[in-house]
């Protein structure tokens, strides 16, 4: 992170206790699907989405827990992809999956299921296109905050100045 080796250790030991436990979540959902009858409904396609976001964000944060890594990568735009990642595929994803879960319930009529399947794919594709290409410009050194720092001259045509 660039503030010396005794912070950057506090800040991978504190990645590392937070990644073991949600490796245990991963694992009991997993097994939960596995142990029931899965139907692919709109509301398990959300769900499988947001695991897959979910455990693709949380790899980048057991990167983010090797200190080595954490100092090359911090401040860049692999920490601006990580944490959108972790935090829309952790709340979005999760979200409409209860959402399209619980609406008949709720309001008494069932969504359409094929514009459902639609959406999901919609948001699943273009949230990844949109956050993917951001883990590779962080390794080649883009800086989340582009207004303090210049941009390197491989990148110009990447990055957009501020």
């Amino acid at each position: 992170m660039g503030a010396g080796a005794n912070i950057n250790a506090i800040f991978g030991i504190a990645s590392m206790i937070i990644g073991i436990p949600t490796g245990v979540k991963i694992y009991n959902w997993l097994f939960t699907m596995y142990g029931g009858r899965v139907r692919f409904t709109v509301p398990m396609y959300y769900l499988i989405g947001f695991m897959l976001t979910f455990v693709i964000g949380g790899l980048t944060g057991v990167l983010l827990a090797i200190p080595p890594v954490d100092f090359i990568v911090h401040n860049s735009l692999f920490l601006v992809a990580h944490f959108h990642q972790v935090i829309i595929g952790g709340v979005v994803f999760a979200l409409m999956a209860g959402y399209t879960y619980w609406f008949p319930k709720a309001f008494g009529f069932m969504l359409h299921e094929g514009l459902g399947k639609a959406v999901f794919w919609c948001w699943f594709i273009g949230f990844h296109l949109a956050f993917m290409p951001l883990y590779v410009l962080g390794f080649w050194a883009a800086r989340g905050a582009c207004s303090t720092s210049p941009t390197p001259a491989s990148l110009r045509g990447c990055t957009l100045r501020c």
